[in-house]
């Protein structure tokens, strides 16, 4: 009976479950990056929090309660724009996570999701949290050389989770041109990863960098289902339509076309400009 109650109020309160959901979520993932991660690369001494001071604080935060230069605190900020951009950054991508965990929470409560679009959001995630950690040590450190380049993997890493956040509805059958842009952007991180940095960071493997390789292994993992289960849905999309695989292609030459124009466009480009 109670186990009853527990059901019926979780389903009824969707939007309370997602915000502990997200909220689990998030501590989950800082707690990973922060408590974990990092930890495996870092050899630094601890902090002498009674003699430590920092004279790069402007310490408008504070007020008059403090003011340069200062001692030993948790967190440091400048009142900046890239202070300002950090946090609005911040804020943006809670919110996404929020949105993206109510409509996951939804459609699984009600028994409506689609298992392979799950497994392709989880797979992202370790993408889109190393996309706002960039942002955000791009402007703490006004360090811009890397900015455009992880800028364009960025847009179209979202323009693919966008369509797969979409097709999570098991009632919305996926089209043809949404598998195949993720498709696309698949093919494309891939091939640009490979001449890169991955294959390089892969045979140069040292202790010194294997943060880099597990980093890289990652992101090209992610790419690899993204490619492979487009492919699976693309195969069940030709099995409905019950037709010749020539037939099926031949009905889609626009859109293949417009994925390969694409992919051949943004590789030039990011070739050549970034």
């Amino acid at each position: 009976m109670g186990l009853e109650i527990v059901t019926r109020y979780v389903v009824e309160n969707r939007r309370i479950t997602s915000f502990f959901v997200c909220l689990l979520f998030i501590g989950i993932a800082q707690y990973i990056h922060f408590g974990v991660i990092i930890k495996q690369w870092s050899s630094k001494p601890d902090v002498d929090r009674t003699k430590c001071t920092c004279t790069c604080w402007d310490t408008v935060f504070k007020g008059s309660y403090e003011h340069p230069v200062a001692g030993y605190h948790h967190v440091y900020f400048n009142v900046t724009s890239q202070t300002f951009k950090m946090w609005m950054l911040t804020v943006f991508a809670i919110l996404v996570v929020y949105e993206t965990c109510i409509r996951v929470v939804t459609l699984l409560l009600t028994g409506n999701i689609r298992v392979t679009m799950v497994v392709l959001l989880s797979v992202v995630i370790h993408s889109h949290y190393y996309s706002w950690w960039g942002f955000w040590g791009y402007w703490n450190d006004d360090f811009y050389t890397q900015w455009n380049h992880q800028l364009l993997f960025t847009i179209t890493e979202s323009v693919s989770t966008v369509i797969v956040i979409y097709l999570l509805d098991a009632k919305i059958m996926p089209e043809s041109k949404h598998l195949f842009i993720i498709m696309s952007i698949a093919i494309l991180h891939i091939i640009l990863a490979g001449i890169d940095q991955f294959i390089y960071n892969l045979v140069n493997w040292h202790p010194g960098n294997t943060f880099r390789v597990a980093r890289d292994l990652g992101f090209m993992s992610s790419d690899l289902f993204n490619l492979f289960i487009a492919l699976f849905e693309i195969y069940r999309d030709w099995k409905r339509k019950q037709c010749t695989l020539y037939t099926y292609l031949s009905g889609r030459f626009q859109e293949i076309f417009i994925c390969l124009l694409m992919i051949s466009s943004l590789f030039v480009f990011c070739t050549r400009f970034l």
